[in-house]
Order: C-alpha cells, then sequence, then structure tokens
C-alpha cells in the first residue's frame, strides 16, 4: 500500500500521540521528523529539527527567495511573490503538484520574521492567507496553513532548525491517508534546504537587517 505521493507506507500501524504531545516517528540524514495530534484540526501537526552549516544571513537569503522554491520545495510548481516585501514580512503564492487524479494545491503565505537581540535567533512565522486571491478553477485552495521556523545559531558556524507545520490539503482525502503520509514533503523540503544552503551565492548574501551570533 503506497501513500498519495506513490511511496510505500511504513510498517505497521502509526500510533496516534496525546494532543500536544510530540512523538518522534524517525530519524534520517540528520533530520529528526515528530508529529503530534491537532487540537483545531483532523490533519496531525509535523515538527522537524535539523542542524545546518551556514550563517544566518545565508539561510534567511534562502528562505526568502520565493521564485527559487520551485528548486528545492517538495512538489513545488510555481512561487512567486505578491506585492512588495519588506525585511520584516513578505507576501506569495505557490502551486503544488499533486498526483493524478487529484487536483493541484494552491496557496497564499503571508510571513514574518523577527531576531531576538540576545540570543539572535530569528523565528518566522508563516499563515495562509487563503481569501486574499480569487481561488482557480483547476486548483484546490490550502485553507490551512501555520508554519514556523526557528534558527538558533550555534559556535562554529551552524544554525538548529526547527520547523513546525500544521498544513491540510483540502479536498475529499480522507485524514488517515493525509497523516500517514504527513512527513513525505516536509522531510524532502528540509532535505532540499540542506542542499540549497551550501550555494555559494547565499553564502556570499549579508542582510542588514540580520545580526550573526
Amino acid at each position: 500500500m503506497t501513500g498519495f505521493y506513490g511511496q510505500p507506507y511504513p510498517e505497521g500501524t502509526i500510533e496516534e500521540p496525546p494532543a500536544n504531545e510530540w512523538k518522534l516517528k524517525k530519524e534520517t540524514n540528520n533530520i529528526k521528523i515528530y508529529y503530534r495530534k491537532s487540537t483545531d484540526s483532523r490533519v496531525n501537526e509535523v515538527k522537524i529539527n535539523t542542524t545546518v552549516e551556514s550563517t544566518l544571513s545565508g539561510l534567511i537569503s534562502v528562505l526568502r527567495d520565493v521564485p527559487n522554491y520551485s528548486n528545492w520545495i517538495y512538489k513545488c510548481e510555481l512561487a512567486q511573490p505578491l506585492g512588495k516585501s519588506s525585511n520584516a514580512e513578505g507576501l506569495y503564492y505557490t502551486e503544488l503538484d499533486f498526483p493524478w487524479p487529484l487536483q493541484n494545491r494552491d496557496m497564499i503565505a503571508h510571513s514574518q520574521i523577527s531576531q531576538d537581540k540576545d540570543t539572535k535567533v530569528i523565528t518566522i512565522k508563516v499563515q495562509g492567507k487563503p481569501a486574499y486571491i480569487k481561488t482557480k478553477k483547476d486548483k484546490v485552495r490550502i485553507e490551512v496553513l501555520e508554519l514556523t521556523w526557528v534558527l538558533t545559531p550555534l559556535p562554529g558556524g551552524k544554525i538548529n532548525i526547527d520547523y513546525q507545520l500544521l498544513s491540510d490539503p483540502g479536498g475529499n482525502l480522507p485524514a488517515w491517508l493525509i497523516n500517514m503520509a504527513i512527513d513525505q514533503g516536509p522531510t524532502q523540503t528540509i532535505m532540499g534546504l540542506q542542499k540549497q544552503v551550501k550555494n555559494k551565492k547565499y553564502q556570499a548574501m549579508r542582510l542588514s537587517y540580520v545580526e550573526e551570533l
């Protein structure tokens, strides 16, 4: 039996953790994947932890390069900014490829970035704005999107990444099917980020609004 991206499910069943309690699902490629039952959604939340070698400016440059999302975000076919962005926030549109016979998805996301002056920890909060533009006939609009990045600089030029996601692809997909495959996309996305952040053009970036450790 396979998931809706054609990947095999792990053997056995997934035990639902109590609400608000994270449970480790697996660990691979220096990536730890956790999940927990959401109190507000039929879909489980996912949290991923990993560490990369990068400056904060370099990592933020990857995360804010919206047109490049299709090169590393899982199943992303198109990403484009909406309106003008600032150092503190941005708005963007994304289309995601879903396998036939499912319709592709799209979403509008609003991101806000902040940095703790003492610890230099950067937090990026992303919220879905599904009503910002009209829906398209050939796309299913993702209504539920809550995403948080917590980037903690470490000694030796490394950054600890905590990535937390709640997203419901909508449509008529049953919750049990979504939850069985809930970590596939986020895991592949983080693996793509690990590769992108090594790019010299990003590591050469120095952002005036970002303070390094």
